[in-house]
């Protein structure tokens, strides 16, 4: 009997507990939806229609947010202010991940930037934002969640699936913009040390060779993704998708005072 009466309780318990966090998170949703000032992002695939200019200066910010809402450090606002401000004409797009929603009036660093009418805050919804591209297999598996290194790797394949749908310039968020990208030729990368193209800025067009370079790069990323090497993704994905695009060994020889690179 009193096995029979501990089977009994513990399920009622059960459901009464899962009741309750249903009931929480409801009231939380409920709450967030009639405040005046929480500020719900727009689908970055709403409208795709507003990066058909090209000129479009994107950050992806994937740090994981349980509750789902927009945190900004000092110097990643201070990175997209910087890229806004030397920037007028570009659109400059902040694309957050797990976040989708902030507190107008609890937000320091979010508000100053809503100031300048060229800066389009985003969300990206994993679940749709691969689909009909070569990575859509990557993104049904959930390997990105998978992976040793969510964060970044997330970060670090968005940015080339980005390129590849929209076409403009990806930026880190410790990057600091000085001079306009007006002043720049198209589809450019940096080096870094060591012999490896960096990730950090990178610029290739929706059309011709840098749309080309993208594509090459999601094919690969689509056969070779590894979620167990932190940098596997993009500086060493990048660099030799460059070699074979350029048809050389050197870092060095993709530089623009080289024939081969891409234009």
């Amino acid at each position: 009997m009193a096995i029979s009466r501990l089977n009994g309780k513990h399920p009622v318990i059960i459901t009464g507990f899962l009741a309750f966090v249903l009931l929480y998170f409801t009231y939380l949703n409920i709450q967030k939806l009639a405040d005046p000032n929480i500020v719900h992002l727009p689908n970055v695939q709403h409208n795709e229609s507003e990066f058909s200019s090209g000129k479009n200066i994107f950050f992806i910010l994937s740090t994981l947010s349980p509750r789902g809402e927009i945190k900004l450090t000092a110097r990643q606002a201070c990175s997209i202010e910087s890229a806004a401000r030397t920037n007028p004409d570009w659109k400059i797009f902040p694309l957050f991940v797990t976040a989708s929603w902030f507190n107008a009036l609890n937000n320091e660093f979010i508000s100053p930037l809503l100031r300048y009418e060229n800066i389009h805050l985003r969300t990206v919804d994993l679940a749709t934002f691969a689909l009909g591209t070569p990575l859509e297999d990557l993104f049904a598996r959930h390997a990105l969640q998978k992976s040793s290194y969510p964060v970044e790797h997330t970060s670090d394949v968005l940015r080339l699936l980005v390129l590849y749908k929209y076409g403009g310039t990806y930026l880190d968020t410790d990057v600091v913009v000085r001079k306009s990208f007006d002043l720049l030729q198209p589809n450019f990368l940096g080096s870094e040390g060591h012999g490896y193209v960096a990730n950090g800025v990178i610029n290739l067009q929706a059309t011709g060779d840098g749309h080309r370079f993208a594509e090459a790069c999601i094919n690969d990323l689509a056969q070779n993704f590894n979620g167990t090497v932190w940098a596997a993704n993009v500086p060493f994905l990048v660099t030799r998708n460059l070699r074979r695009f350029c048809n050389v060994s050197k870092v060095a020889s993709m530089s623009p005072g080289s024939d081969r690179r891409v234009r």
